[in-house]
């Protein structure tokens, strides 16, 4: 395996509809052709709470994510999603999980001639919000995020508003796992 350790951390333990969002057993992810591969063992990921993955650089956190997000193929075990509990990572269309799951990179490539508003705007299309939520939910986003930035063009905005505008594009489609 890669060096270093991967710990998972509960930092928030509110009990509010504590139900089991991701469950992963005996998962092995990794490259097929070389020796580099993570094993998650066992992990639960209940919602209503917040988890940090730690570790060293290189020793797998990206690919637990890709893993637990489907788009990186399992070796042996398995990780169920929510309502696709008991499918294989194999089995589970991306699309099916687009409203369910969001991944917001370190560093989310905007759309530099979109506004801030227009890239959030371009996310929500693509997971399919209905048209009459979607100004509903842009507004509860900014205000949520103090974002005063959405009619400027994102390759005006500052590192941090960059950074925000790329968290209201995650949080659009109100996900179970972010």
């Amino acid at each position: 395996t890669w060096g270093g350790q991967i710990s998972s951390v509960n930092l928030h333990t509110r009990m509010l509809a504590a139900s089991v969002v991701v469950r992963a057993e005996g998962a092995i992810a990794g490259n097929t052709t070389g020796n580099q591969f993570v094993v998650i063992p066992s992990l639960v990921l209940r919602a209503n709470h917040l988890y940090v993955l730690l570790g060293a650089g290189g020793s797998g956190k990206t690919t637990v994510m890709e893993s637990l997000i489907g788009l990186q193929t399992l070796r042996a075990g398995r990780i169920s999603f929510n309502t696709f509990f008991g499918q294989s990572n194999k089995s589970r269309s991306l699309m099916k999980m687009a409203g369910e799951v969001a991944h917001v990179p370190s560093e989310l490539q905007l759309i530099p001639s979109l506004t801030a508003e227009e890239n959030i705007l371009l996310w929500a299309k693509l997971c399919s919000i209905p048209t009459e939520k979607i100004r509903q939910r842009l507004l509860e986003l900014s205000r949520q995020f103090h974002l005063k930035c959405l009619n400027t063009e994102s390759s005006k905005l500052s590192a941090s508003e960059r950074r925000l505008t790329g968290i209201c594009c995650g949080f659009i489609c109100s996900p179970r796992l972010l």
